[in-house]
């Protein structure tokens, strides 16, 4: 599938000569399975309270694995590796990194909570823990019967006068 191209408008070419007139971003088209998988730990794993704090984690998941390409260079003219680091330098939240971002948490948001929204309909159907419950049960042996205590209780070494008979 070809991929999204979002033109960076504002952000002029910072390429040494200026052989393009603007910046351009190509982003997937759909969640790729790294995506996918890797923000779906985030959010498993995630300790966030609020709804913003789990944007926040993933924010960084979803435009390290939606940037296809770019076409920022650097002073020699190569084209800037896709990395984590370089997306923070090159598209900083203030300038354009929030337009990216906004845009990938649009394409992509539905796509990754769709599985873990599936998965935890299926866990909570109804039924569906005792069913579990009863399977774990249901093994061919039966709960061990608690024992008996194993000495009398005693105070200061005479027998205890509340045992039972």
């Amino acid at each position: 599938m070809e991929p999204i191209r979002m033109e960076l408008e504002g952000l002029p070419c910072s390429c040494a000569g200026t052989p393009h007139a603007s910046e351009w971003v190509d982003l997937e088209p759909a969640v790729t399975l790294p995506m996918g998988m890797a923000a779906m730990y985030i959010v498993s794993q995630s300790q966030a309270e609020t709804e913003a704090a789990l944007r926040g984690q993933l924010a960084p998941i979803l435009m390290r694995f939606g940037i296809r390409d770019w076409s920022f260079r650097g002073q020699a003219g190569a084209q800037i590796p896709i990395t984590s680091t370089s997306i923070e330098q090159v598209l900083p939240f203030a300038e354009i990194g929030f337009e990216v971002a906004d845009r990938c948490f649009d394409l992509y948001l539905a796509d990754v909570i769709r599985p873990l929204a599936a998965r935890q309909a299926r866990l909570s159907a109804p039924g569906l823990t005792e069913r579990l419950t009863s399977q774990m049960l249901d093994v061919g042996s039966t709960p061990p019967t608690p024992s008996s205590p194993s000495s009398r209780k005693t105070t200061g070494g005479k027998p205890s006068e509340d045992q039972a008979p």
